[in-house]
């Protein structure tokens, strides 16, 4: 190993847990594979979870909010996951389906339920609760903004 790797170890090694914690959860651009590596490999060896070390380190009010907010990554995630398998999964799904039965139903069938997907996982997304007052981050009975920055009900800023 060249000194600059050996080096980069130990100064992980010598990392407390929240600052191990910090380092994996920020943008991973900001550090090379490497240091990545080595950093999710001694929170292995100190057998913690990012989780564990979250938790341990976060005041009561934030802890709710954390979870809160871990909900809304969640329901994001799914989101643009049905949102990008659209078209491949169409693709892949129905067009076999429709081969081998000799109908072109099959890919509207499959079209049409990805699209079903698609509205619950949206309106799942949309009616996500505000960690601070409760009621829809995003939504009031007469309005609706996606992109909101800010609770449309309390103005909590996002990820706070």
């Amino acid at each position: 190993m060249s000194d600059e790797i050996i080096e980069l170890r130990r100064r992980i090694e010598g990392l407390s847990d929240e600052e191990l914690s910090i380092m994996l959860t920020a943008e991973s651009d900001q550090y090379r594979p490497i240091a990545l590596g080595y950093a999710s490999s001694e929170l292995k060896r100190r057998k913690l979870t990012l989780d564990e070390i979250g938790v341990r380190t976060l005041p009561e009010a934030d802890r709710i909010y954390a979870t809160q907010w871990n909900e809304y990554r969640k329901r994001r995630r799914l989101f643009w996951l049905v949102f990008a398998t659209y078209v491949p999964g169409v693709a892949i799904i129905g067009v076999p389906l429709a081969r081998l039965f000799r109908t072109g139903i099959l890919v509207g069938v499959t079209a049409g339920l990805w699209m079903l997907a698609f509205v619950v996982t949206a309106n799942y997304l949309g009616f996500w609760k505000c960690p601070r007052c409760g009621k829809p981050f995003f939504r009031k009975w007469w309005y609706h903004n996606s992109f909101a920055r800010k609770c449309v009900h309390c103005e909590l800023r996002k990820w706070t």
